[in-house]
């Protein structure tokens, strides 16, 4: 399965790239294919971001949130939920790791998560993720 990666970049990207290298990690109990950006777009223009975004999700079949405390209020991670949310894909949200203070209910989460809806797990064991991934797959 591939999965689409939304989060919020200057605040969580070197835990984000932990996650990658877990996904990559062939003893890991996560076994995904990583479709999210990593291209470096500073200076493009809006609409070509966009397009790029659209084609990753239209590959993937959920798109998993990772959650800190600025990813509420990141115009990206709101935009690529509602496109993957317009287009049927799964959708789940995982709080990063060391941050459940900065989380503590759905509204502390990006707004695609208020309706409950889609769900929102703690960082956890590996094993326990790659359920909640595949279990959001199905929910769609």
């Amino acid at each position: 399965m591939q999965i689409f990666l939304s989060f919020a970049y200057d605040e969580d990207i070197e835990q984000v790239n932990g996650f990658r290298g877990m996904l990559s990690n062939p003893n890991s109990d996560v076994n995904f294919l990583d479709g999210s950006c990593k291209k470096d777009y500073k200076g493009k223009p809006e609409y070509e971001i966009e397009q790029y975004i659209k084609s990753l999700i239209d590959k993937s079949s959920v798109t998993v949130c990772l959650i800190s405390g600025k990813t509420k209020k990141s115009d990206w991670v709101n935009k690529e939920l509602e496109i993957s949310q317009s287009k049927n894909k799964g959708i789940i949200g995982i709080v990063l790791k060391g941050k459940n203070e900065e989380i503590k209910k759905y509204s502390d989460c990006p707004k695609i998560f208020d309706n409950k809806k889609y769900f929102v797990h703690y960082w956890g064991e590996p094993a326990k993720m790659q359920k909640f991934i595949q279990e959001a797959e199905k929910r769609r």
